[in-house]
């Protein structure tokens, strides 16, 4: 068990460490050479966690009016962040962030590793309601949930390509490093069942190996575990970055591409320092490589820069449900039922973008910092030549969700409000989709669901997002009545 004060750390502040501060500094920072008046305004905010989703759909707006102000917000919020963490190591000592995940670690890992004992799995199979969707019945279920607004058309086109190619499927030789490898949401068993090795970082714990180990043997690929110096597996991302960083740099093959994603969660703050902890480690790789790539999940309670497609629909939705939503708006006094894109931008390329503001105020400013940096990461990754595969992955019902008892009842009472949740099994398939489509198809010539790109618009290609940019409702204002309907489904009335 690390001590509080080890590893990865808040920048310290007249003695203290402030989550709030460091968040309102870096989102400052990051905008202060694009717009100093939007800069300006979030350093005076003085009720950040009240008031943060405004800033950050401002930030979204501002990031999403060309390439070149999303570039300089994305490399100057990194800038910050870089500049101003620091590792503690057993001692006390505080380090710079870069200095010390590239130094010497304080402990040396070694390795094990668990081969696959089935054969290679060589189509994609998609758990949905019961059913085992294959080859036309996954672009089928794919044109279904475009119809109905739940992901965006460029996610059928992936669909289609990967059941297409069924020889994508064969990741034999490929590489992967995944951080927060027993992550729910992560790619971890899909890999390993199409034949890829996977290095495998996660948090010593005998539960999270032995599920891990599982996936393996019931895999045709071939898994890495870390091993600690008595024996045990696993290592803390958090505690020990530097071991992570030269665990990963001593392991992965000379040869072949190496795919690094980043699936690490934790609760509140933490959720910061592992993210911090992790793009760290990644950083450090590329410098040592020319053949990284990186992936992550795109969280859809963020705020985005939504397609002309999605914010017509949602207009349209508002038509056919103005009088109901007028009445529900005006009883609430204003609050209720808020019609969606409010606030849209003008893009360099002319297009009307809606900033989608899905935000869950629940899962708080750290949560938002931590995706946010996520997706900085992969958009300099990708103006910077290097392929970067990040998309909006849907509204899940992952243990992380249901544990907190206003999201589990918001999930359960979606539908109401035309949200659809996914189910950990369909989220993992699709997302590992999605994920193998951007290895394989590198070349995209129309700029359609390649992964990260040169925009904030960019990464809402092929998205996911379970109908939340296409309701006719900012998300959060009708999050009361779908909490309200969820809570009756849930005890049974």
């Amino acid at each position: 068990m690390r001590a509080p004060d080890h590893g990865v750390q808040f920048p310290e502040t007249d003695g203290r460490r402030s989550t709030q501060r460091a968040s309102v500094d870096v989102f400052a920072s990051a905008v202060a050479d694009v717009d100093p008046a939007l800069g300006a305004a979030i350093s005076g905010e003085r009720e950040w966690r009240k008031h943060y989703p405004r800033h950050l759909r401002a930030v979204t707006a501002r990031a999403a009016a060309s390439g070149e102000a999303a570039s300089a917000i994305a490399r100057a919020g990194l800038d910050r962040l870089h500049t101003t963490f620091e590792v503690v190591d057993g001692t006390g000592a505080a380090r710079p962030l870069d200095e010390a995940v590239a130094g010497d670690p304080e402990i040396e890992l070694g390795t094990r590793f668990v081969a696959g004992e089935a054969d290679r799995t060589t189509e994609l199979v998609v758990p949905y309601r019961g059913r085992e969707l294959r080859g036309d019945g996954i672009v089928a279920q794919a044109e279904d949930w475009a119809a109905r607004g739940v992901v965006e058309p460029s996610f059928v086109d992936v669909m289609r390509r990967v059941v297409a190619h069924p020889e994508w499927l064969d990741l034999t030789g490929w590489s992967f490093g995944l951080l927060g490898a027993g992550a729910e949401m992560g790619p971890t068993a899909h890999l390993l069942s199409w034949g890829a090795e996977v290095a495998a970082v996660d948090v010593p714990s005998p539960r999270v190996w032995e599920r891990l180990g599982e996936l393996a043997r019931a895999g045709a690929g071939r898994l890495a575990v870390p091993t600690r110096p008595d024996g045990t597996d696993g290592v803390d991302l958090i505690a020990e970055p530097a071991a992570v960083r030269a665990w990963l740099a001593g392991f992965v093959p000379a040869t072949g591409p190496l795919v690094l994603g980043n699936y690490a969660y934790a609760d509140g703050a933490d959720f910061v320092r592992v993210a911090m902890a992790a793009d760290t480690v990644l950083v450090s790789l590329q410098r040592q490589r020319d053949d990284v790539a990186l992936a992550y999940l795109a969280t859809p309670t963020d705020v985005f820069a939504a397609p002309p497609e999605a914010v017509a629909m949602s207009r349209a939705r508002q038509r056919a449900a103005r009088p109901l939503v007028g009445v529900a708006n005006r009883v609430t006094g204003g609050r209720g039922f808020v019609p969606n894109y409010r606030l849209t931008v003008t893009d360099e390329a002319g297009r009307e973008l809606g900033i989608a503001d899905s935000l869950v105020v629940q899962q708080g400013p750290n949560y938002a910092l931590a995706k946010r940096l996520q997706r900085w990461r992969a958009l300099v990754a990708h103006q910077d030549g290097l392929l970067s595969s990040v998309h909006v992955a849907p509204p899940t019902r992952t243990r992380s969700v249901t544990k907190n008892r206003i999201l589990d009842a918001a999930y359960a009472g979606a539908h109401v409000v035309e949200v659809e949740p996914f189910e950990p099994p369909t989220s993992r398939a699709v997302m590992a989709a999605l994920l193998v489509h951007d290895l394989r198809h590198q070349a995209h010539p129309d700029g359609a669901a390649g992964g990260a790109g040169e925009t904030e618009h960019d990464l809402t290609a092929a998205a996911a997002h379970g109908g939340l940019w296409r309701v006719a409702w900012e998300p959060r204002s009708a999050l009361p009545f779908a909490v309200a309907v969820g809570a009756r489904r849930l005890v049974g009335l």
